[in-house]
């Protein structure tokens, strides 16, 4: 851990994610996802601008506009693409809106959990 007259990185990073591909057609195959610790700045600021917006949408339920549904979508496959880079776009496009929000509240439950907090979280 962090302390003394050296520090490790490796102490406060969070352990691996994975994501088990193995419903709606998937092959089983698993994917790293990615800790919010191990995003790129660009990424880390693009998920959490998607994940507002998304959630933003979400909260109108019934009065959602179709170009909204649609966004939410578009907004919800951007983020598992940052958090699952391996995942193809082809099985993506495959998880329905509900199972991706899903993964997304699995994700940040995770990193409530795990390593320091993040900057978009204050």
């Amino acid at each position: 851990m962090a302390g003394g007259k050296s520090f490790d990185l490796a102490a406060i990073i969070p352990e691996a994610l994975s994501y088990q591909d193995n419903a709606l057609g998937g092959d089983g195959q698993s994917y790293e996802v990615l800790t919010r610790m191990l995003l790129s700045t660009e990424s880390s600021i693009r998920v959490a601008r998607a994940e507002q917006e998304l959630m933003g949408i979400l909260l109108k339920r019934g009065e959602m506009e179709k170009g909204e549904a649609e966004r939410a979508e578009q907004l919800s496959e951007q983020v598992i693409a940052a958090l699952i880079p391996g995942l193809p776009a082809e099985r993506r496009r495959a998880i329905p809106l509900a199972a991706r929000m899903e993964i997304l509240n699995w994700w940040g439950q995770e990193q409530s959990r795990k390593g320091p907090a993040s900057p978009n979280r204050r």
